[in-house]
């Protein structure tokens, strides 16, 4: 039996780390589904529990990281590099979201009309296109694409659009293309009437669309809380890409949007959308490469190491526990 003194002299219990997530696409981003399969983390609860907020974008995430309201801010590279470059240097990639240009997988359409006259790039001079957000991953697609084409920026008028209002806004010729993404490329009203001028691999070749971003304090201060939170992930990542689970997931990915399954069928988790790798382990030739391209067009005006804002470690970490 345990005495009294004995009791008393017990540490108590830590309480659990509460890891505040951003997430801004419904079933794209992790943040709006992972909490859909609570039962693969054995963790929640126990060292940390899980509250997931979204955002309209990369700047609100990181004014949200700044302001403490998020931990772990889903971002573009883009966005990351150029906090960076604005002095926000205490912010590292812990973990990897999505990747673009990924041999056999989807990559980002830039859409025209069928019976448009664009039939090429260059035929972009003087035209209208439509894209998520000045600086997006996908702006910069377009931008590498039209610098490939000996295409100045200048020659052609860049618009921000909701994704989900862009394939009205071709047919009503407020826009002459645009950036199609998943998950609202796969809509009906994205297709009809359009055809793929080019992809973001076209562009770009690999990229890292989105990354997690934390502050480097909450990392230090809660690493063992963060391995164990991503091992979970880990485990939930790995469990939403096998094939055997691709009925559930549909269903999962219709009741976190209220959209019919129907809707996600033959595409969602396939290479038929984004690369995502299970590891959530960042790209690192990608981000540099995507570092090196913001330098080059002008987003950024320093050189950027992607080894001064990348720590893969609580990702390495939590790759050796079990997934079983």
């Amino acid at each position: 039996m345990v005495g009294l003194t004995t009791m008393l002299h017990m540490p108590a219990a830590a309480e659990p780390v509460t890891i505040k997530l951003s997430w801004v696409v419904p079933v794209t981003s992790w943040g709006s589904i992972v909490l859909e399969k609570k039962d693969l983390m054995r963790n929640l609860g126990k060292t940390y529990n899980l509250e997931v907020a979204r955002f309209r974008g990369t700047s609100e995430a990181l004014q949200g990281l700044a302001s403490g309201d998020l931990d772990i801010a889903d971002i573009s590279a883009g966005g990351l590099a150029t906090a960076y470059e604005n002095g926000v240097t205490d912010i590292s990639i812990i973990a990897d979201e999505l990747q673009d240009g990924v041999n056999g997988y989807y990559s980002t359409e830039f859409l025209v009309r069928d019976d448009s006259n664009i039939r090429s790039v260059a035929d972009l001079k003087g035209k209208i296109i439509a894209v998520s957000a000045i600086g997006s991953a996908n702006d910069l697609m377009l931008r590498a694409m039209l610098h490939k084409n000996k295409i100045s920026d200048k020659d052609v008028t860049i618009i921000e659009a909701a994704p989900a209002t862009m394939g009205e806004m071709l047919k009503s010729g407020k826009a002459h293309a645009f950036s199609a993404i998943r998950p609202f490329s796969a809509q009906a009203a994205f297709r009809e009437g359009n055809r793929v001028l080019f992809t973001g691999k076209d562009g770009m070749g690999e990229s890292d669309l989105i990354v997690w971003v934390a502050k480097k304090s909450f990392v230090e201060e809660n690493r063992a809380a963060l391995v164990d939170f991503m091992a979970d992930m880990q485990r939930v990542a790995y469990w939403f890409s096998d094939p055997a689970n691709h009925a559930e997931v549909e269903k999962i990915a219709a009741s976190a949007t209220k959209l019919p399954v129907e809707f996600w069928k033959g595409w969602v988790f396939t290479k038929q959308d984004y690369y995502r790798n299970p590891d959530m382990m960042p790209n690192a030739a990608a981000l540099q490469a995507s570092f090196d391209l913001m330098q080059q067009l002008g987003f950024t005006k320093g050189a950027i190491k992607v080894s001064d804002v990348l720590d893969p470690t609580i990702v390495e970490e939590a790759s050796k526990r079990p997934r079983n």
